[in-house]
């Protein structure tokens, strides 16, 4: 199994946990199933759950003018 763990494997498969948290971990359906106050654990509060689900796509536009950076220089080099 040496070849199929760490980065010996299709960077495909090594994506796939930091993939699923990235969609999944914004899902209050999944928040509300295991995520409590880290001193007092209490479950999260629907307050809670309804900022995150506002605050999201707060750098939305950071990150796709990111990309468009990242590409420009790509088409600059293999231009």
């Amino acid at each position: 199994y040496q070849h199929l763990s760490g980065t010996r494997t299709s960077l495909d498969i090594v994506e796939v946990p930091s993939t699923l948290m990235e969609y999944f971990a914004w899902e209050p359906r999944v928040l509300r199933r295991f995520a409590r106050h880290h001193r007092t654990g209490a479950p999260v509060t629907e307050e809670l759950l309804e900022q995150l689900a506002r605050d999201k796509h707060v750098f939305a536009g950071i990150n796709a003018v990111q990309q468009i950076v990242y590409s420009a220089i790509d088409l600059e080099l293999h231009d």
